[in-house]
């Protein structure tokens, strides 16, 4: 190599390093949109992409599933993570697997007067003056219902005395709309079940039309927000071969075998409901929920019924979705599966508890009952949604059900999700040995001072409803 050459090479190396030594500076002196790249992440202030993270999410009661959880773009700067975190998200599962959630108001908080106003019909004691008394105990406990259950016909009383039907139904209705109360209508003809001296009518269509008789006839009773039952009970007016031997008294509903029965029973109730909606609307009545029928346990839920079921869902979907049923309970379920009761309830505490206090005590817990019912219903094919009511609750209480025990009845009632209640009863008069209802919410004296006659007196039960009723309305 000459001298020449060997001064071009010389320069060409020291070019090719002074290259090296820009490239390596630049990032210090370049404006930043001319860097494709940086090795610091800088928060991001515009609006990134859904990022996906992975997570390990814990389900009820162990068992381990994945979870994805999305974070949406947003405006606000978002470090990008170096860490993943494990999360533990809230899961929501099916209403028939979750928890029941506690409810804070009632929408039906109802006394039941029936009493008064149907086995006492033909007592000339119960006067206006008395019944708007009666009616003002109902509003104080804060109920926004009055059940009354006045028989729709007239009955004769002893060989010449008379009740009047429709004076007394107008007495406690108007009483109730003094106190801003909602009816609860629950009446039927004496005939349904012969009651009065009324021969029993079997005709199951003339039960339907002395209700749209009576509604076409007097609209001027009903207001938006009341409820209009036909017959409660109605299994009481006889189904054949389930609670009715036709070999000994006469049936309403009466097939050839009990399937025929069961079907001739469905069929009145989709059509009372019907034909009693289509009186109130041909009479101009709005607002009015018709149904709530008070079955007892065993034709709702099969309560304690090995036998087949008699209330169909297709029933229940044509009569409101609303089951209402009558459930004076005194004596534990010896056929209910307590491990499938729990692990419909996800093995919660509260029911977990009762059940042990049920075996403990030999008495059948609320928290269990209401709890059993809940899951038949839950366990509806198609799941079908039921608004569930107590129509009765109250009647024949034994002495280990005091005012502690109802108090426990009405928190379950709300625990598994049924927000109607109607306690029966308040009370009635004192038979001629002074008797008065163990469970009643007043007890009644004789009292020549006041303008009714009697003194009414609340009970331990009645402070018990009160205070329920005052912190669950809506």
């Amino acid at each position: 190599m000459n001298r020449r050459q060997s001064r071009t090479v010389l320069a060409l190396s020291i070019g090719l390093m002074i290259l090296a030594i820009i490239l390596a500076t630049a990032p210090q002196w370049l404006p930043k949109s001319q860097i494709s790249e940086t090795p610091n992440p800088l928060p991001i202030t515009s609006s990134p992409p859904p990022t996906k993270i992975t997570v390990t999410a814990i389900a009820l009661p162990t068992a381990t599933q994945e979870a994805t959880v999305t974070i949406p773009p947003t405006e606000t700067p978002i470090p990008i993570p170096t860490k993943v975190e494990t999360l533990t998200p809230t899961i929501t599962t099916l209403p028939t697997e979750a928890p029941p959630q506690e409810i804070d108001g009632f929408d039906v908080r109802s006394i039941d007067v029936q009493k008064l106003t149907q086995d006492m019909a033909c007592r000339q004691e119960i006067t206006p003056a008395l019944i708007y008394q009666v009616t003002e105990m109902v509003a104080d406990t804060n109920a926004n219902y009055i059940a009354i259950s006045p028989p729709l016909n007239d009955v004769t009383c002893g060989s010449t005395t008379v009740s009047n039907a429709l004076e007394r139904i107008n007495n406690w209705v108007s009483a109730a709309r003094q106190h801003d109360l909602h009816i609860w209508f629950r009446m039927k003809h004496t005939s349904a079940e012969g009651w009065y001296d009324t021969p029993k009518n079997t005709d199951a269509g003339f039960q339907i039309k002395v209700h749209v008789d009576f509604i076409r006839a007097h609209p001027e009773l009903f207001q938006s927000g009341d409820i209009y039952t036909i017959n409660p009970e109605p299994q009481n007016m006889g189904i054949a071969h389930i609670n009715c031997n036709p070999n000994e008294k006469p049936c309403t509903f009466a097939g050839r075998d009990s399937a025929e029965s069961v079907l001739l029973f469905n069929d009145w109730l989709i059509s009372a409901y019907d034909e009693i909606t289509n009186a109130l609307s041909d009479a101009g009545v709005r607002g009015v929920t018709v149904g709530y029928f008070g079955y007892d346990g065993w034709i709702a839920f099969r309560d304690r019924n090995p036998g087949e079921e008699v209330l169909k869902a297709e029933t229940i979907r044509a009569t409101g979705n609303n089951v209402t049923f009558d459930h004076g309970y005194t004596e534990v379920d010896s056929t209910l599966n307590y491990d499938a009761l729990l692990a419909h309830f996800n093995n919660e505490t509260v029911l977990t508890e009762a059940i042990r206090r049920q075996v403990e005590t030999g008495h059948p817990d609320p928290y269990v009952e209401y709890a059993k019912i809940r899951m038949y219903f839950d366990e509806i094919p198609d799941h079908l949604p039921v608004e569930l009511c107590v129509g009765e609750w109250g009647a024949g209480a034994n002495e280990f059900q005091d005012a502690r025990y109802l108090r426990r009845v009405l928190d379950a009632s709300a625990h598994y999700g049924i927000r109607c209640f109607n306690y029966y009863n308040l009370g009635n008069l004192p038979d001629p040995n002074g008797n008065q209802p163990r469970e009643a919410l007043v007890n009644f004296s004789a009292d020549p001072s006041s303008l009714s006659g009697y003194s009414l007196t609340p009970t331990e039960y009645y402070q018990t409803v009160r205070n329920f009723y005052s912190s669950h309305a809506p």
